[in-house]
């Protein structure tokens, strides 16, 4: 746990000072190149995967700015982001996660995600479920990404998950807490969440974009609720069942309802073992963007 923390200190303060002293743009090998046509298009994951192997970071997320730029008819909006979604997530299976310059640009990535996310929302839900606020949605993932303020107000240097109860205003959480030990809780959404900033609210739905039935939400919450109790641990394999940590948690829970949150190769090894981030659950593709809370409390969802 100690070299761990050594790990993420030390690419905070790395991530700090060259976003402080040189623009997104100045340590990016840009070549300029516009891959926004791949980025929504159908094309094949291998044909897809063979140009984005070749694109920067820089470049892809200029492209995705140039996507979620463009305003689509109603007609076009679900299939732009289908398309979107899917290839998000094949770029990151191209990404070298040791390069330390690329944090900044996937949690970028991830704010363009959920624009294209909002205006599918605002042209296909506007009089449905995503424009009612009383509504406690059970299985929803609330996420916060690295460097946003954590419960306590301070940055987070990870990020968190959460996966909203059956219970109203009830998460179940896999936390380390000062006041009440390192292990999985349900409780209320207030304890960890009240103070947060950069709060986004996702729903679980097929690379199709067709919603998580009511059947399989509660087959999360399920699973995660028989957790309640167990320990709180980095140091933990990915199938090891009785040790969690918040995004493992997450993915999880989910895994167990026929959805794959967690990245097919592409994993953060730190220290032998192979982490999930909450990252990687913002960038899959069966994540979408329900509300963006930001440092509003999440007391209905």
């Amino acid at each position: 746990m100690k070299n761990f923390l050594k790990i993420i200190i030390s690419l905070s303060i790395c991530l700090n000072f060259i976003g402080q002293n040189n623009g997104y743009k100045s340590f990016a090998l840009s070549t300029d190149k516009d891959v926004s046509s791949y980025i929504t298009s159908s094309t094949s994951s291998i044909s897809s995967k063979e140009v984005f192997s070749k694109t920067s970071i820089y470049d892809f997320y200029t492209s995705l700015n140039k996507v979620a730029g463009k305003k689509y008819l109603s007609s076009e909006m679900k299939t732009v982001s289908i398309n979107v979604h899917k290839n998000i997530e094949i770029y990151m299976e191209t990404l070298d996660k040791k390069n330390k310059n690329n944090q900044q640009y996937i949690d970028k990535i991830i704010e363009l995600k959920s624009s294209i996310d909002n205006q599918y929302n605002s042209l296909n839900y506007a009089k449905t479920a995503v424009a009612k606020s009383g509504t406690w949605r059970y299985g929803d993932v609330l996420y916060y990404g690295p460097f946003c303020n954590n419960g306590n107000a301070e940055k987070s240097l990870t990020g968190h998950t959460a996966i909203l109860s059956t219970t109203d205003k009830y998460v179940i959480e896999a936390a380390t807490t000062s006041s009440n030990g390192a292990k999985v809780f349900h409780w209320s959404v207030d304890k960890l969440w009240k103070e947060a900033s950069g709060v986004k609210q996702y729903k679980i739905a097929s690379v199709l974009g067709k919603d998580a039935s009511e059947s399989e939400r509660k087959a999360a919450v399920k699973y995660g609720l028989n957790q309640v109790g167990e320990t709180y641990s980095l140091k933990t394999t990915l199938d090891n069942e009785d040790k969690w940590y918040c995004s493992k948690l997450t993915c999880k829970m989910w895994d167990t309802a026929g959805y794959n949150l967690r990245p097919l190769k592409n994993y953060l090894n730190i220290g032998g073992y192979l982490i999930i981030t909450p990252n990687d659950i913002a960038v899959d593709a069966n994540t979408w963007t329900y509300k963006n809370w930001d440092k509003t409390d999440p007391t209905y969802a």
